[in-house]
């Protein structure tokens, strides 16, 4: 009996080990996969597309078609280095590499998405000046503002990679991110404050 008892426990001890390694159930891991996967290629497709299309027609080739380039450019680096590291943990159901991984997961993910974001307010203020102050933006305008977005999301987001907070395995255990729980600093907590520096010291002033 005490041998059956053991047994007994044993493995409901494994039952609840193996419940407790996988957050959601399979159904949803297989959904995941696929909505991640549809997203990367599609993503892939379209963004080379928009990139191919940008430099075959000379006429294409305005200010403002340049920053729609470059978030197409940052969407495309998604597709290609962004999801990878997801779509496998999706398929497998759990997370399989290692903290270097992690860390280039959180790090490039961070990086093209605030890249991607900080196009779009690029944009937002060009079709601002275009609309009410009728003016025009000329080429070296777009490139100061992709280089300037380009440098203030690196320094942002390359931050955690010198010991200012750190990209870490997120909850759902598919992928990484900033670690929201670090202790308080202004990266994990003020980061929604200071992507308007770059509008505004980098792209309206100079204007």
């Amino acid at each position: 009996k005490q041998a059956s008892c053991i047994s007994v426990i044993s493995c409901f001890i494994l039952a609840s080990t193996s419940a407790e390694r996988y957050i959601f159930a399979s159904g949803t891991y297989k959904l995941l996969a696929f909505t991640i996967g549809t997203i990367g290629v599609l993503g892939f497709c379209n963004n080379a597309v928009v990139i191919i299309l940008y430099y075959r027609f000379k006429r294409l080739r305005t200010p403002t078609n340049l920053l729609l380039a470059n978030i197409s450019a940052s969407d495309l680096l998604v597709s290609v280095v962004g999801i990878n590291f997801t779509f496998v943990s999706c398929v497998k159901q759990e997370w399989l590499w290692n903290s270097a991984a992690c860390v280039w997961d959180g790090f490039s993910n961070s990086l093209l998405g605030v890249v991607s974001l900080m196009t779009l307010s690029a944009l937002a203020y060009e079709r601002y000046i275009r609309v009410v102050h009728a003016k025009v933006v000329d080429f070296p305008w777009a490139w100061r503002a992709i280089t300037h977005i380009w440098l203030y999301s690196l320094a942002w987001t390359g931050a955690p990679l010198l010991g200012w907070n750190r990209y870490t395995l997120e909850v759902h255990q598919l992928g990484c991110s900033l670690d929201w729980f670090f202790p308080f600093t202004c990266l994990s907590q003020c980061s929604v404050i200071f992507p308007y520096d770059v509008t505004f010291s980098h792209i309206v002033l100079p204007f």
